[in-house]
């Protein structure tokens, strides 16, 4: 927008009557208050000073089911970064779907669990070892719908390399145009809550695999942070017992009517656990129950049909689906 037009906006709407409109705007609309914020300074004026902006954009981002990444430093920019680059996307499950779909869950576990996700995580408070996830009142956690849509490369890494292009998030097979795009595209899906309510911890597992993931964050478990948990086993060589245990566990769906060329193929293609993810449909986590160490889940997956396989292993020679960001001018502070 530019100087002209800011001026405009500003000479021909009253003030009194933008106060009016941003207060139509629900909390939770994290959307809707970073484009008003940028309509004009009249309109940025309206969200106080810094240390008032930064309050407010916390508890905006709190009740859009908004989290902090490690690497963030303020609530005012993860609002903005993440409207303007993903705010608008394009893929059927992120942008404003999502968000609306977290702010919903959000208000369900508030109003359930008397929780208030401006003071962090639901276990906050709570010692290494609490005794309130073995209460019977504890939360039955809902886990992101997100986490249904995302793939990770079928190409290897180092055990020590964490990319945020690694994980995909993909449309259906069956849509009109199947894409994929890195995680790092999508600042919605990376940042929203992985459960609701939110936790500082979480464990979650393959039936009877060996190994078990956790992921942990002071201000509350994200997206990514379950991402980069379930990242570190995936190119670990699995032994026979455990791949057996896989393929008539959480991965039989996988197997059922799947046709096997040779047991020596087949050997060498699923010795890790990401040849296994590069065959099935993951399904996300379930809550299957909790402990003095917090809550439990368990991945499940669910059988690519042939066509889809076969569209899903030509998806990178199609159009990668990109977020559409906002063009605009930050109004001044």
């Amino acid at each position: 927008m530019s100087e002209r037009q800011k001026t405009t906006t500003e000479a021909r709407l009253p003030t009194e009557l933008l106060l009016i409109v941003k207060e139509f705007i629900p909390l939770f609309d994290l959307r809707t208050h970073v484009c008003f914020y940028n309509t004009c300074r009249t309109t940025a004026s309206f969200y106080g000073n810094n240390s008032e902006q930064a309050a407010f954009w916390r508890r905006v981002c709190a009740l859009s089911g908004i989290g902090w990444l490690k690497a963030d430093s303020s609530w005012k920019e993860i609002a903005f970064e993440t409207i303007v680059k993903d705010g608008f996307c394009s893929h059927p499950h992120c942008g404003g779907t999502l968000l609306d779909w977290n702010a919903t869950r959000v208000a369900n576990a508030m109003r359930l669990y008397d929780w208030d996700p401006e003071e962090g995580a639901w276990d906050a408070a709570f010692d290494e070892h609490a005794v309130e996830w073995t209460r019977e009142d504890r939360p039955v956690l809902v886990c992101s719908s997100i986490f249904r849509h995302i793939r990770f490369s079928d190409n290897a890494l180092p055990p020590w390399y964490m990319a945020m292009t690694d994980p995909r998030l993909h449309t259906d097979a069956d849509a009109p145009a199947p894409s994929q795009s890195w995680i790092a595209a999508h600042p919605v899906a990376s940042r929203s809550f992985a459960t609701f309510p939110t936790v500082r911890r979480m464990r979650f597992h393959y039936n009877n695999y060996t190994y078990g993931n956790k992921a942990d964050s002071a201000m509350g478990v994200t997206v990514w942070d379950v991402l980069r948990s379930i990242q570190v086993d995936l190119d670990f060589e699995l032994t026979i017992r455990e791949l057996i245990d896989l393929v008539t566990g959480p991965f039989a769906e996988v197997f059922r009517d799947r046709p096997s060329s040779s047991l020596a193929s087949d050997l060498q293609r699923f010795s890790t656990l990401r040849g296994l993810w590069s065959v099935g449909r993951w399904d996300g986590l379930h809550f299957v129950r909790s402990d003095g160490d917090g809550p439990v889940f368990r991945s499940t997956f669910s059988s690519l049909a042939a066509e889809e396989h076969e569209r899903a292993q030509t998806a990178s020679e199609l159009p990668e689906l990109h977020s559409q960001p906002m063009e605009v001018e930050y109004a001044e502070e």
